[in-house]
């Protein structure tokens, strides 16, 4: 996927208004940028996410 791909699915995800489209941007979101891999994006816990420091314990 090029850069021009991926920002061009981001502003589509950002439009997006449908009842899962936050929870869907912030998946692609960190898929693309963090690196991580999809089996730890969806075995992730809220026990992992650190809000307050902003970040997540994979």
């Amino acid at each position: 996927m090029t850069l021009t791909d991926l920002q061009q699915l981001f502003r589509y995800l950002e439009r997006d208004q449908s009842r899962f489209s936050t929870r869907n941007e912030l998946m692609f979101k960190l898929l693309a940028i963090t690196g991580l891999r999809r089996s730890e994006l969806v075995s992730l816990t809220w026990e992992q996410v650190d809000l307050v420091n902003e970040t997540i314990r994979i």
